[in-house]
């Protein structure tokens, strides 16, 4: 007789019932207990053949990191194999995301015979709903939103019956037992209180022009048809930030957009993520309003029955399925918040989110995943670390993730936000108040947050780091992405461009193109891209031209600008950076493609679409050039004599294309005297960090140039590559 301790992804992804069905089938007497920390399993048989059994046949989403083997002596008295009530122990296993509908649900929702034909919330222990509703440990329906809804004596008998998909799965439900939908008017009155007709009236509602906010698993979304966009932008402020949009299925998104095998994996994966595709030309007008000036569009399929059914009663194939939240505020998630966003009507229903949890958002490059917004299906997320200190890590203030370090293993939070905002900054400190009492964590050896004096959420670090009795321990920006980026590829020490809008350097200056040789212990600076004023600090952010302006001073180049004699003046005491976001900023002006940014990233992300016309076969690669010098002790790449090339050259371009081939020349100019910075240091190895390293020209730029050096590329997978994996690089740094 053997107890067996077995430690990963196992609970709520059907681990237990999987285990009992295994037992009886092989004839072994016993039990499994969900333990919190761990599941126990005692047998009383064979256990060789029983584990092989098990690593054969996991559930889907199940997953073991551990099994440990104790010799045990069973109660005579007990017979037949069981699931045994639930303790509430040391949690070790943590949770598990909300996953996609699977095809066997989906295909009960459009069954007519089956007893949930056309319900919304149909699920069965590999799929649906987990991390949104979940509100303790261990998971058990009592633990969550759905013990509001007691089952059915017909739910209660699949749930009991061992040779069923939905035994003991938690948060099953159908039309007599389960949660409701009801339709509001934008007067928030009530319209429908029956689920099916709320969700076809909806439907229609949509389809005849109106504009909906629907509430989902883990947060709410605004609705339209695509040819509705300027309305929601109308409505929400949202001027020129692309939307999300769901396609009916894989074919109708094929319609709208270029999906490579990589893209189509990911796409239709149980995580279901907004995927950045890029717009098939043919049609790239008519997605124009959902993306104004962008070469891609973010599209997700249905990852609910809720949104099949929307599309069963719509006849468009493509929706925009955005975020519903006010201008830098948190996703709504309770019904009352839905009333305050205005909308023509309201689908909601009446189980409770517990815990806030937005789209997941990424690229694939060349087979690897990169995170915009790692999220829904992906988050929450742990990795095995070979430290075994309780740190918690609290990231960047833009796209803010958290991390928690404990017993070896690196959780890392959901996308939380922009902490500028209040309420974003009330929901970070909620959400990590949760994760620690989830991970029943009493004591914190480290708190780690960023350089940047000004953060937000110092003052959160300090309350902190007093209540615990804990370090506090300051990390540097690009320190932080370049380990984050070794750790995605299982290195110590490494190489890398960390190449992004902006991050406080040691100097106290705005860092962002630098060449950085890095361990968990210390960084070297070994390059950067020359230094160049901000005129107006944030106002030069929000104005490329006055980049381009601080640029051409510096060269010496007349350039008419409003306001130019005031301008000069502040140069001198204004903050200096050493970007490439600024540089990509810097160009858009030039180009003309961007002269003001109303979202993050916005300038350098309309450049991409006259970078890729540029990046053609044939073109001169060497159509502009700059060089390297020694600057304070570090190579500086120069890009004033980039922008006096090119403000020669660009009154001769004829055409989008012979302008595309000036802007992309001088990308490739910049790039690659990084890089050749970092080839000096004569690592086998170069990574690529940072939020400039989602544009795919400039990854093609950079593997290219490594390739023909007969060097490799590190780039990331799992963790972000922006400031949303800048919490997993600090923690790492404080453990060592």
């Amino acid at each position: 007789m053997v107890k067996l301790i077995i430690r990963g992804i196992v609970q709520g992804v059907g681990f237990r019932p999987t285990v009992v069905r295994i037992a009886k089938r092989l004839g072994l007497s016993g039990y499994v207990i969900n333990k919190g920390s761990h599941v126990e399993i005692a047998i009383n048989g064979d256990h060789s053949e029983f584990l092989e059994n098990l690593i054969n046949n996991l559930p889907p989403l199940a997953k073991i990191d551990s099994i440990e083997v104790i010799d045990f002596k069973l109660d005579s008295k007990h017979t037949g194999f069981n699931i045994l009530s639930s303790e509430k122990g040391e949690v070790d296993s943590f949770l598990h995301p909300d996953v996609g509908i699977c095809s066997e649900c989906l295909k009960e929702i459009f069954n007519s015979k089956n007893r949930r034909y056309m319900y919304p919330f149909t699920n069965c222990v590999n799929c649906g709903a987990r991390y949104s509703i979940i509100e303790d440990l261990p998971y058990d329906r009592e633990r969550t939103a759905m013990k509001e809804f007691p089952l059915c004596s017909e739910c209660l008998s699949e749930f009991e019956d061992v040779n069923n998909r939905r035994y003991h799965a938690q948060t099953i439900s159908c039309w007599k037992c389960g949660p409701k939908y009801f339709l509001y008017d934008g007067n928030r009155k009530l319209i429908s209180s029956d689920t099916l007709e709320s969700i076809e009236k909806f439907s229609k509602l949509i389809e005849s022009g109106g504009i909906g906010l629907v509430k989902g698993w883990g947060g709410m979304h605004l609705v339209s048809r695509i040819d509705c966009a300027q309305k929601l932008r109308k409505y929400y402020r949202r001027e020129q930030k692309p939307f999300a949009v769901m396609a009916r299925d894989l074919k109708s998104a094929k319609k709208y957009a270029e999906i490579s095998k990589d893209e189509e994996r990911v796409l239709t994966s149980p995580e279901r993520p907004i995927v950045i595709l890029r717009k098939k030309k043919e049609i790239s007008d008519e997605l124009d309003g959902v993306a104004p000036g962008l070469p891609n569009i973010g599209i997700m399929l249905p990852y609910s029955g809720l949104h099949y059914l929307i599309f069963e009663f719509c006849s468009q194939d493509l929706l925009i399925f955005t975020s519903a939240n006010p201008p830098g505020e948190a996703m709504a998630i309770d019904n009352e918040e839905a009333f305050v966003l205005k909308a023509d009507s309201y689908l909601l229903h009446n189980r409770k989110i517990v815990n806030r949890i937005d789209d997941s958002l990424l690229r694939v490059y060349n087979g690897r995943k990169f995170f915009i917004r790692r999220s829904r299906g992906f988050c929450p997320k742990y990795f095995q670390v070979n430290y075994y200190e309780n740190i918690l890590s609290l990231g960047a203030e833009l796209n803010s993730t958290f991390s928690i370090s404990k017993n070896g293993r690196l959780y890392l939070s959901h996308f939380i936000g922009n902490l500028w905002k209040y309420s974003v900054l009330e929901y970070m400190e909620e959400t990590i108040r949760k994760f620690l009492r989830w991970l029943n964590l009493k004591e914190l050896d480290k708190i780690v947050i960023d350089l940047h004096p000004g953060y937000s959420y110092r003052d959160l670090a300090r309350r902190l780091s007093e209540e615990y009795s804990c370090e506090l321990v300051e990390v540097q920006h690009h320190w932080a992405h370049c380990r984050s980026l070794a750790f995605d590829n299982g290195l110590d020490e490494l190489v890398a461009l960390a190449l992004d809008g902006t991050g406080y350097g040691l100097d106290g200056k705005a860092w962002g193109g630098e060449v950085i040789r890095s361990t968990n212990s210390d960084f070297s600076r070994i390059g950067s891209l020359e230094e160049i004023p901000l005129p107006g600090g944030e106002k030069a952010i929000e104005s490329p031209k006055r980049i381009l302006f601080s640029i051409c001073e510096k060269a010496g180049i007349e350039m008419e600008i409003e306001d130019a004699e005031i301008l000069r003046r502040i140069l001198k005491d204004s903050p200096i950076t050493t970007s490439f976001g600024r540089f990509l900023d810097a160009l858009s002006s030039l180009f003309d493609v961007c002269q003001r940014r109303t979202y993050d990233g916005e300038p350098a992300m309309k450049l991409e679409k006259l970078l890729l016309i540029g990046s053609s076969k044939g073109v001169d690669e060497n159509l502009i050039e700059t060089y390297s010098t020694s600057l304070n002790g570090r190579k500086t790449v120069l890009i004033t004599p980039v922008f006096q090339e090119l403000i020669e050259r660009l009154p001769r371009a004829k055409g989008e294309r012979e302008r595309g081939e000036l802007a992309y020349s001088a990308v490739r100019a910049v790039l690659r005297e990084l890089v050749y910075i970092a080839l000096e240091s004569g690592a086998d190895v170069i990574g690529i960090t940072g939020g400039v390293s989602y544009n795919q020209v400039i990854c093609d730029i950079f593997c290219e140039i490594l390739e023909k050096e007969g060097r490799d590329a590190a780039m990331h997978n799992e963790i972000p590559n922006g400031d949303g994996g800048i919490s997993v690089g600090q923690n790492l740094i404080a453990s060592d």
